[in-house]
């Protein structure tokens, strides 16, 4: 009889574990209105987590996932269920953004969970695609003029600079000769 409650304990242990591991589900979306990107565009993935309460997200290492794109932003909503990731391209042409791995631990028996997302095959096209192409704005117009004006300053400064420079030489060597 104790030989047969220990196997019904194991048996039950093991049951609600699988049943458990079950309840976690990842729902991959892309945001974007268009249905493809091109060079420099931002990518804007959704990782919808549904999990039990009594499970503990272990915040994905995403550095290490998206190899062949630039990681521009990633966070974690307040309520742990959105994990949200923006990458760019700076290369063209059919990608897979891989899958991520992500790690859930039991608060109840620390046992750790691991699941895996969808991948997304996306096609990201060159800027030029049409007959009239239109460039892209990559850097901001306010950084660029808030270097600008450094520059004309920095380039001011030098021109009186050498101007005072060449005017105290002149004078200097205009007392020397008075001197003589």
């Amino acid at each position: 009889m104790r030989l047969f409650f220990t196997l019904f304990i194991i048996i039950f242990v093991f049951f609600i574990n699988a049943l458990h591991s079950e309840d976690i589900r990842i729902e991959t979306t892309v945001h974007n209105p268009k249905s493809s990107f091109t060079i420099g565009d931002k990518i804007k993935l959704n990782y919808h987590l549904i999990y039990d309460s009594n499970l503990k997200l272990i915040q994905p290492n995403v550095y290490s996932e998206f190899s062949n794109f630039e990681i521009m932003d990633y966070s974690l909503d307040f309520s742990r269920t959105n994990f949200r990731v923006t990458l760019t391209s700076f290369e063209f042409g059919d990608f897979e953004i891989p899958s991520i791995v992500f790690y859930f631990e039991d608060t109840v028996t620390n046992r750790v969970y691991t699941r895996v997302s969808d991948c997304i095959s996306i096609k990201i096209d060159t800027i030029f695609l049409t007959k009239n192409p239109v460039l892209k704005e990559i850097s901001n117009k306010k950084l660029l003029e808030y270097e600008l004006n450094y520059i004309l300053l920095f380039s001011l400064i030098l021109f009186l600079s050498i101007i005072f420079f060449l005017l105290f030489k002149t004078v200097k060597n205009n007392r020397n000769r008075s001197d003589c």
